[in-house]
């Protein structure tokens, strides 16, 4: 199940960032922990418990290393996937697109630092855009992306009715392709009445 808004925001290179993040929501007010997943010039995914509503006002901070004090950075929900695959009873994760409202300086810094420049695309190179599928009458949009480190850098996701449906990486391009075909098919597949198969 994926709830969330169809905001593409996957112009912006990304960088992986695996470091501690805090989120002041107002409403309820509470300090929820989190993880981060990836670091954008526009904003960053993070991975928490806790679902956000969409185009809400939080307030981020960033442990980027133990002995300094966290960065802080006003950050807006702009989409929220929840995450079935990552475990297979609650508390279930949630991963969460959160675009920056008035970065500070030393947020800036540390984007450029990692080799990305605020409002510029680049440095990706050339990605292959994916054919999108319509399956039963809904559209499927697939995005694939490419991060700036090694690993798992290729990452596919799908969109269907404006929200995101399917998300995971993998080692090549080729992969990533292919998991596209794949879901195509599955997806196909599971949606085909009883009577008929």
């Amino acid at each position: 199940m994926a709830i969330g808004e169809l905001t593409d925001r996957r112009r912006d290179a990304r960088i992986n960032l695996q470091t501690r993040v805090e989120i002041d929501r107002p409403h309820p007010p509470a300090r929820l922990p989190a993880n981060s997943v990836n670091l954008s010039e526009g904003g960053m995914c993070v991975r928490l418990q806790e679902s956000l509503e969409l185009s809400s006002r939080v307030r981020l901070r960033l442990f980027l290393t133990p002995a300094k004090r966290p960065l802080t950075c006003a950050g807006r929900v702009a989409w929220v996937v929840q995450r079935m695959d990552l475990r297979a009873m609650p508390p279930f994760l949630y991963d969460v697109g959160l675009e920056f409202v008035e970065p500070s300086r030393a947020i800036r810094q540390i984007v450029l630092r990692l080799g990305l420049a605020f409002r510029r695309s680049g440095g990706r190179g050339r990605i292959p855009s994916l054919s999108s599928a319509t399956i039963h009458g809904r559209p499927y949009v697939p995005k694939l992306d490419k991060a700036l480190s090694s690993g798992l850098p290729w990452h596919l996701s799908v969109w269907v009715d404006g929200a995101p449906c399917f998300s995971q990486r993998y080692a090549s391009q080729r992969q990533a392709v292919q998991a596209w075909e794949q879901f195509v098919r599955r997806t196909t597949r599971s949606l085909i009445p009883e009577v008929q198969r």
